[in-house]
């Protein structure tokens, strides 16, 4: 029996460095073993793959873009928000920031949303451009139904 542990590590601009755990696999080298990932490992393995790099890069959008692009401060926090993003490796839930705007800031509202500004939709491009091109093939419902096959796009 052999413990297979997959990870992801992050290392920032600034050498900080953070390690997750994405999955964790009991092998064994018997006949009767399947060799290497099945579907249902490798599309957990995508799935948190996926999870763990957007919240990297939501957290990294977070902090760069709290400060006032006019005048450099940084803008209080109104209220935290999640969306849930669409993509080929699952449904990924994305936390952000609403915040106030700056007093130097022209606008006819008091707040922005980080992630509205960011990601203006729901949906990854890739998992939109392959819907449509396997649509124009079969129908939506036996698209959606392959998609689900082969890909984690509803965990």
């Amino acid at each position: 029996m052999m413990k297979i542990v997959m990870t992801a590590m992050v290392i920032h601009d600034d050498g900080f460095t953070t390690q997750e755990t994405l999955l964790t696999l009991q092998k064994t080298a018997e006949q009767d073993e399947l060799l290497g990932l099945s579907l249902n490992e490798s599309k957990r393995l995508l799935n948190h793959a996926q999870l763990s790099i957007i919240q990297s890069q939501t957290q990294a959008y977070m902090q760069t873009h709290r400060e006032c692009t006019h005048c450099h401060q940084r803008r209080q926090i109104k209220d935290h928000q999640t969306r849930h993003y669409h993509t080929l490796f699952g449904v990924i839930p994305i936390k952000g920031l609403r915040l106030y705007r700056c007093n130097c800031e022209r606008n006819n509202t008091k707040s922005v949303s980080l992630l509205s500004e960011w990601l203006p939709e729901n949906i990854h491009p890739e998992l939109k451009y392959i819907e449509a091109k396997w649509a124009s093939l079969m129908s939506y419902n036996l698209t959606v139904d392959r998609l689900k096959d082969i890909l984690p796009i509803n965990q």
